[in-house]
């Protein structure tokens, strides 16, 4: 029995990422995208990770602050320190649904030598619980 619910959540899961676009999204997500960017590019680095590319106008530091705040709106959180001068971010969040959780990681690094180049890298991956299915 606990092996067939195994089974089905590994099956709901995979149908979960083909259907809902977690397996490998088209387009970056908004949160990630700070106001005034050009030249977007989402490029698949492998199954569930990727960078985002963009070119940020304005101030420097805007899209280094603007694009984690925006996370932080959306319930991502950063284990890492805010001090000044930090060149690197490192932010996730966790989503449950039925038979597991959807697991999101995100890190963010700031070049001084090429400020308005902005490459962030996404993890996405989902925990199957059996446990939590039962």
């Amino acid at each position: 029995m606990h092996r067939t619910l195994a089974l089905f959540g590994v099956l709901l899961a995979v149908t979960l990422c083909s259907i809902g676009g977690w397996g490998g999204p088209h387009r970056p997500p908004a949160v990630f995208i700070a106001p005034g960017a050009t030249d977007v590019q989402l490029r698949r680095l492998r199954w569930n990770e990727w960078q985002i590319s963009y070119q940020a106008s304005g101030s420097p530091a805007l899209w280094y602050t603007e694009v984690p705040h925006q996370l932080e709106m959306q319930h991502w959180g950063s284990p890492d320190r805010v001090e000044y001068g930090s060149l690197s971010r490192t932010y996730s969040r966790r989503v449950p649904f039925a038979c597991g959780e959807l697991w999101e990681w995100a890190f963010l690094s700031f070049d001084p030598l090429r400020p308005h180049d902005v490459h962030i890298y996404l993890r996405r991956w989902i925990a199957v619980s059996v446990k939590n299915c039962v």
